[in-house]
């Protein structure tokens, strides 16, 4: 079978590695797939073929299954790093949402949607909103300013003070803090212990997610 491989996924074909939310498969030197490596705000994706994955593919005796790869998810959430009007997170905030709503948020992600202690619960805390009338107001379409003006409007406006506090916290969550201990587990997984570059949350989520390297 002919692949299709962006150089970038070269090395990683040619160790029958194939990559995918930061962590390596090996994939049988009998199986025939097509590699395809997307743009970077998304991971890298196998074949249009589901049933090279589902079941056994009888022609390369290649049996892959969504359990060892995620192939619902073809695309990620936006970078932790990216600001909605000098906001930190926001972005990606709503476009978990938007994913979810579209069934396009893979299940990894859905457990932390909205909880009190994740992300998204922190953020919304911050700004005096209730996670599920976000949801609600998102789902009703708009821009990320637009729905951060209502935020503003139904929680609380932040000054340039309050997105000192917020910012200094988004960006380096994991950093000397009591998820340190998190972030070097997860780091110890992923066989990037030694990255010392990737010392934060963010950091790491960047890595995962394929934004850096």
């Amino acid at each position: 079978m002919i692949k299709e491989i962006d150089q970038n996924l070269q090395a990683f074909v040619a160790a029958n590695l194939f990559k995918t939310g930061g962590r390596l498969f090996p994939l049988p030197q009998s199986c025939g797939i097509f590699a395809r490596f997307c743009p970077p705000e998304t991971i890298p994706v196998l074949s249009v073929f589901p049933s090279v994955f589902y079941g056994n593919h009888t022609g390369n005796n290649c049996a892959l299954t969504d359990a060892a790869i995620h192939l619902s998810m073809t695309t990620y959430p936006k970078s932790p790093k990216e600001m909605t009007r000098g906001m930190l997170y926001f972005p990606r905030m709503l476009d978990k949402i938007r994913l979810h709503a579209r069934g396009e948020l893979h299940e990894d992600y859905h457990e932390n949607l909205g909880a009190v202690h994740a992300a998204d619960g922190v953020c919304c805390n911050f700004l005096r909103i209730h996670y599920r009338d976000l949801v609600d107001r998102v789902k009703q379409g708009g821009t990320d300013e637009e729905i951060l003006e209502w935020c503003f409007e139904k929680g609380r406006r932040l000054n340039d003070g309050d997105l000192f506090v917020w910012n200094g916290f988004a960006s380096k969550l994991g950093w000397r803090d009591s998820v340190t201990p998190r972030l070097e587990k997860r780091k110890r997984e992923a066989g990037i212990a030694d990255r010392a570059e990737i010392c934060t949350i963010p950091d790491l989520i960047d890595f995962d997610e394929g934004r850096s390297q």
